[in-house]
């Protein structure tokens, strides 16, 4: 198998993954002009969407982020080295995708563009 080949593989097996929730957000951020990288690689572990300035990581959550406490703890270790290498993470559950999706846009559009998260 060549490198290209398995590329082509790995990032077939990284869309089916997503799910409508993180595409629709993915692409309305994009939409509205944010520098957004899906599933971005940051040396631990893949990262829904990022944006690199200013430094922001977003999660879209299924339940069990909020109701599995192994999954809970995963989470918590996951932010704290995000915070050391100097990335907030913003965890949004599925449902305020499904239900309140224009707000968490225009959210995360403000945030970015004041940026509000920068050090």
């Amino acid at each position: 198998m060549s490198l290209s080949s398995f590329s082509d593989s790995l990032q077939k097996e990284i869309d089916k993954r997503k799910s409508k929730p993180q595409i629709a957000l993915y692409e309305a951020l994009k939409n509205r002009g944010l520098k957004v990288e899906w599933e971005y690689y940051d040396k631990y572990k893949h990262i829904d969407i990022a944006i690199l300035d200013p430094q922001l990581y977003i999660e879209i959550e299924g339940d069990n982020h909020y109701t599995d406490s192994t999954q809970i703890l995963a989470d918590l270790r996951r932010d704290f080295c995000s915070i050391k290498d100097g990335f907030y993470t913003f965890r949004i559950p599925n449902d305020m995708i499904n239900y309140k999706f224009d707000l968490v846009v225009d959210a995360i559009v403000d945030l970015v563009n004041n940026k509000i998260c920068k050090k």
